[in-house]
Parts: C-alpha cells; structure tokens; sequence
C-alpha cells in the first residue's frame, strides 16, 4: 500500500487535533461546572431550612438539638419513652380491629398478628413481641 500524500497526512492530523483540543474543552467545562455546583452546594450547607410556624406565629422546633435546648433532657427522654416502633404501631393496628374481650376476636387477633409477626427476621424480636401480643389478648 502506498503511503498517503503529505498534505492529506497533515489535513487528518489537524482534524484529530482539533478533536482532542474539543474533547479537552469540554473536559475542561465539565470541571468547571462540577467545582461550581460544589461550591454552591457547601454555601447551601451552612444555611438553616425554613421552618413551620404555628396560627400565632412561633416557630415549630424540627429538630431534636432545637428541643432538647428549648424544653429540657426530661422533655425529650419522655417524648422518646412515649414513642413506639414499627411493629408496636401495626400490633396496635390490629388490636384496634377487634374486640378482645370476646373469644372469637381474640381468635381472629391471635391469626392476624401472627400472620404480621412472622414477617419478622429476627427470632428474638418475634419472641417478644409474640409475647407482648399474647398480654394483649389475654391469652397464657
């Protein structure tokens, strides 16, 4: 095969350059506009959320350091001791569909939340709750 003229050898190598001198301005953009969204975003950073206010006006404290420095380490452990978890909520769910005074609703309580409490993976937090079920519906 023959070797390509001089002039289309220079004419293939400028259009390569100039592709590589296109693809590093876009790299270059690209850069830029990542160190500016990072700049921005750290300036957002700093800046606190707004926050709801109630009908009069005051402020309605969102975060957990705003209420332990507003109502007190008490406050908060009881606002904590008054929580329930997941499980707790939806064994509380199905006990309010029943009454468990009568045996066929206890019945029906005992089939519903077991049906809930075997989708749990961890055998001691079904053992417990299993229990805590069974204080509910008075069943020893």
């Amino acid at each position: 095969m023959d070797e390509l003229p001089i002039d289309i050898a220079r004419a293939v190598y400028a259009q390569r350059s100039q592709y590589a001198q296109a693809l590093r301005a876009h790299r270059r953009a690209a850069q830029t506009a990542h160190r500016r969204h990072d700049r921005r975003s750290e300036r957002r950073a700093g800046r606190q959320r707004p926050r709801r206010r109630t009908e009069d006006g005051e402020l309605v404290k969102q975060d957990p350091d705003d209420y332990l420095k507003y109502h007190g380490a008490e406050a908060f452990e009881r606002l904590l001791s008054g929580s329930e978890n997941g499980i707790e909520f939806r064994m509380a769910q199905v006990a309010g569909k029943y009454d468990l005074s009568r045996d066929e609703d206890r019945i029906a309580y005992a089939e519903d939340v077991s049906a809930l409490l075997s989708t749990l993976p961890n055998a001691v937090e079904r053992e417990i709750c299993t229990a805590r079920a069974a204080e509910a519906a008075h069943i020893s």
